[in-house]
């Protein structure tokens, strides 16, 4: 009689949706437009869906669990087709465009539907949220404070998304991990919040405008967050 028990080794839930909020609420900062928080609030939604096809497809309800998650994504990709839309030509939406693909790659990266997450749709998605970031500083007027508040969330959102792929793999997703995932991510925060306190007092952005020296210290802090969250 075989009683070995079978871990679903998929990424936390609780971090991988933390992870989802805070990268979309990153790219909301600089998308302005209340558009832009529609079809994001859409591609979550959408990304729910995915996470449900693709749970339902793992425990047995295959092709119905693959129609759902195909259903889900389409949503997902109709919430940035919508923000797009709103926001009319280019350039209006080439700056927000990148975070609006970095949500989606940063949600599949972390649902369910294969192996135990991957690390490269989290940092592509991640990357091109950062990527929207900067160009904002260029297409639009956000200002300094704005852009070193999205890129710090980020990292988070990288951080968070990297201990739900870990903690799956080591625990399960089944395990009941939320407490240690709750501490990882106030520990995060706390280094995010020190990160951008010493970005601001290193280099005293106190103008609301975004600069040159404003796009210097984003960077800078991120790569201080970074290291620290690797140490």
């Amino acid at each position: 009689m075989n009683n070995a028990v079978t871990v679903s080794k998929r990424p936390a839930w609780v971090s991988s949706l933390l992870a989802v909020l805070v990268v979309a609420y990153a790219v909301s900062l600089v998308g302005h437009e209340s558009v832009v928080g529609t079809g994001l609030a859409v591609e979550i939604a959408g990304l729910v869906v995915v996470a449900l096809g693709a749970s339902l497809a793992r425990r047995g309800w295959r092709v119905f669990g693959f129609v759902v998650a195909a259903a889900g994504l389409v949503v997902a990709v109709g919430g940035i087709g919508y923000a797009l839309a709103s926001l009319g030509r280019p350039p209006a939406f080439l700056d927000v465009l990148p975070g609006l693909v970095g949500v989606v790659l940063v949600g599949l990266a972390l649902a369910p539907i294969r192996g135990t997450g991957s690390r490269w749709s989290l940092r592509i998605g991640v990357g091109l949220a950062f990527v929207a970031v900067l160009a904002s500083s260029v297409l639009q007027e956000t200002t300094g404070t704005e852009q070193v508040l999205a890129g710090t969330l980020c990292i988070v959102a990288w951080d968070l998304g990297e201990n739900a792929i870990s903690v799956g793999t080591q625990l399960g997703r089944r395990a009941r991990t939320w407490s240690i995932e709750a501490m990882h991510g106030v520990a995060t925060l706390v280094v995010a919040w020190v990160a951008i306190r010493l970005s601001r007092e290193v280099a005293g952005i106190q103008a609301p405008e975004a600069t040159l020296p404003s796009l210097v210290l984003l960077v800078l802090a991120v790569l201080v967050l970074t290291a620290a969250l690797h140490d």
